[in-house]
């Protein structure tokens, strides 16, 4: 498992209220190489960053990649927290995650061999 802050995967920012048409201020720059290094390593079950402000999935080669927003993000100009936090189960061929708070979502992931 790999954290970090800033985005690894080439995500979409379209719709996102802080970074559409912004990749420079949101994903790391050399994010191709660095997904390469983690590719060959062969020990990378998936890759979870923030930054963004709001919760999305990718895939890049057989990696997922999770993006989970802030405690304080306010989803959809709504007023209220996101309060959120992510539970992460890991099964022998899915990973589960489950993001929890005021705007709750799940993502789930089959692991490739």
């Amino acid at each position: 498992m790999v954290f970090v802050h800033h985005g690894l995967s080439d995500q979409d920012l379209t719709g996102n209220p802080w970074f559409e048409g912004k990749p420079e201020d949101s994903l790391i720059a050399n994010r191709k190489e660095i997904r390469e290094i983690l590719e060959r390593s062969g020990k990378v079950l998936a890759v979870f960053n923030s930054h963004l402000h709001w919760d999305k999935q990718d895939n890049h080669n057989n990696i997922p990649y999770f993006t989970i927003q802030s405690l304080v993000e306010n989803e959809g100009d709504k007023g209220i927290a996101s309060e959120a936090y992510a539970i992460v189960n890991i099964d022998d061929d899915k990973i589960g995650v489950e993001i929890k708070g005021n705007y709750s979502k799940k993502f789930s992931v089959t692991i490739k061999s």
